[in-house]
């Protein structure tokens, strides 16, 4: 089993990435949701299969994003950690498919013009 190191950071909502959980140090302030985001990770450092994606997300997850704009960060495709970019394909997968779907609501609405 792999031995996972917590690091606490000023953006984003948690990661794992490597030997270790990234997760955001305003999180402390909420034991509630610290203890979900932790246990969803640990889920990820012990390599567990089919973690769900939408288990921590509530109503308590997304004032926290509201109250805190750097946990917005989480939700880009493409992040740069200790001088290595590292990426995470379902963002990707994500942004493209929002991106097809803006260019496809303004190609119909300039063929409506």
């Amino acid at each position: 089993m792999m031995r996972t190191g917590i690091v606490f950071v000023g953006y984003g909502l948690a990661n794992k990435i490597g030997e270790s959980i990234y997760i955001n140090k305003a999180l402390a302030k909420h034991p509630n949701l610290f203890q979900k985001i932790m246990n969803h990770e640990i889920k990820h450092a012990t390599g567990q299969k089919n973690v769900d994606v939408n288990e921590p997300f509530d109503w308590e997850l997304f004032k926290f994003t509201l109250k805190h704009p750097s946990a917005w960060l989480q939700f880009l495709p493409i992040w740069v950690i200790k001088n290595k970019i590292i990426y995470s394909k379902t963002m990707i997968y994500l942004w493209l498919f929002i991106i097809a779907w803006i260019i496809f609501l303004v190609a119909v609405a300039s063929w409506m013009i």
